[in-house]
């Protein structure tokens, strides 16, 4: 071993971009091995290591990007390396460019003359990173602004049944997207306890106006509430703390809200005894009923079974409802129709009921009616029915949506007749989202 350069242990080390060890040679000396590491690896704790990350397009964090007009995506490939990789060309499709949002996505594109704007989908992500899974089936819209619920867990089937996990807000001038609440931040009424859901994306969704959004939401603690976010904070608008009208008992059931510059619309109930249609000023936090199960139904013989508020303005509301049956009457005989009301108290009046004839069909009367919406001065709605007056339990004869400019005047605006545009098929009564009442 004389003359050698000996050493001691087996610990190596790194000298630069060598590796340093002490084995022993053929001789079975102790000896300093220098080895310089070549071809992309690089010297770790005495060894040379090749660098799986080497020669590849690398990035810093897990997300979409825009470089210029190509969409990226940085995430982890099968080396676990941060890697790059073009997932668009927007500029490939008329009107369309990347924009770095967040999140980076591309939208503009142009069809038949439109342009359309990438809100989210399932190709984008919420600003946490988190992927998109399913949506409101009705997100709203009040000109600069979008609101809807979307879920990042995996979607059920129908992907309508899966539960939302938080509430979004789209800036369109902007082309942002914000979170307005989300699982597990803490209610504003019980602070100990958090949002735990925002119902299922088939239901109705938040609202906004100018100065709100609205939604309805669930709590970790058996919470339920309506709760509003005017740009300051969240504020619970009504819980299930909240007496109902006229009753000694609290709501148990709240349903998504409606909105109206400083007014919310909303239907409630309590275990069985009472229900609802119902308005509350924010700023006042009182509860009034609109119109309920103690209310008298026009057109019929007793007071409302079952009453709900479709639409709102600062004004009127508009509701469906339904009678008590007789007993020993059928189905078919149970009065039901649509209404509208003064929001600041009145009685319901008719706009179309059970006894209303059909328009171009003299001889028969609605007998069902499906998503009534207004504006103010006319109401528009799904009607439908079947053979002869109120036989709601038979086949399907006509199926039309319908507008109502007056107590003389109504006229249908598209039916089963009406080619759909751009096709030669008819509109279907029987489709699940045929001829639907959306507003």
């Amino acid at each position: 071993c004389a003359g050698l350069e000996l050493c001691s242990g087996t610990v190596g080390i790194c000298e630069d971009n060598a590796a340093v060890t002490c084995a022993p040679n053929a001789d079975g000396c102790l000896v300093v091995t220098r080895t310089e590491c070549l071809d992309g690896a690089s010297c770790h704790e005495g060894a040379c290591v090749l660098d799986v990350c080497a020669g590849k397009t690398l990035c810093p964090e897990a997300k979409r990007f825009c470089t210029g007009a190509i969409l990226n995506e940085c995430a982890l490939d099968a080396d676990g390396c941060l890697v790059a990789s073009v997932v668009n060309d927007c500029a490939s499709t008329p009107g369309t460019t990347c924009k770095s949002g967040p999140p980076a996505r591309c939208t503009g594109q142009i069809i038949d003359g439109f342009q359309l704007t990438v809100v989210a989908d399932t190709g984008t992500s919420n600003p946490a990173g988190a992927a998109f899974t399913a949506f409101d089936r009705q997100p709203a819209l009040d000109g600069s602004r979008v609101v809807f619920r979307a879920s990042t867990k995996t979607a059920a089937s129908p992907a309508s049944a899966t539960l939302a996990d938080a509430v979004y807000v789209f800036d369109i001038n902007a082309e942002s997207l914000a979170v307005v609440a989300s699982s597990g931040e803490p209610l504003p009424e019980a602070p100990e306890s958090s949002f735990a859901g925002f119902e299922a994306l088939a239901t109705n969704g938040p609202r906004l106006d100018e100065t709100r959004i609205a939604f309805v939401a669930s709590g970790s603690g058996s919470q339920r509430g309506i709760y509003g976010q005017d740009g300051t904070g969240i504020d619970a608008l009504v819980t299930r703390s909240a007496t109902i009208p006229g009753t000694a008992t609290a709501f148990v059931g709240l349903s998504d809200p409606l909105l109206a510059t400083d007014l919310i619309a909303f239907n409630g109930n309590d275990f069985g005894t009472s229900s609802g249609a119902y308005r509350a000023a924010p700023a006042a936090g009182t509860v009034v009923a609109l119109c309920d199960n103690k209310t008298f139904q026009p057109d019929g013989s007793q007071a409302f079974s079952g009453v709900s508020v479709t639409d709102l303005t600062v004004s009127e509301a508009l509701l469906v409802g339904f009678g008590k049956a007789p007993i020993g009457a059928a189905y078919g005989d149970i009065q039901r129709g649509i209404y509208r009301i003064p929001v600041l108290g009145g009685a319901p009046v008719v706009v179309v009921n059970r006894l209303t004839a059909v328009p171009g069909r003299p001889e028969e009367v609605f007998s069902a009616f499906q998503g009534p919406t207004f504006d103010g001065a006319s109401v528009v709605f799904v009607g439908l029915g079947a053979p002869g007056a109120q036989k709601p339990l038979g086949p399907v004869t006509y199926k039309a949506i319908y507008r109502r400019l007056s107590e003389e005047q109504m006229e249908p605006l598209v039916d089963t007749t009406t080619p759909m545009p751009g096709s030669t098929e008819l509109f279907a009564e029987d489709a699940g989202e045929g001829l639907s009442g959306n507003q």
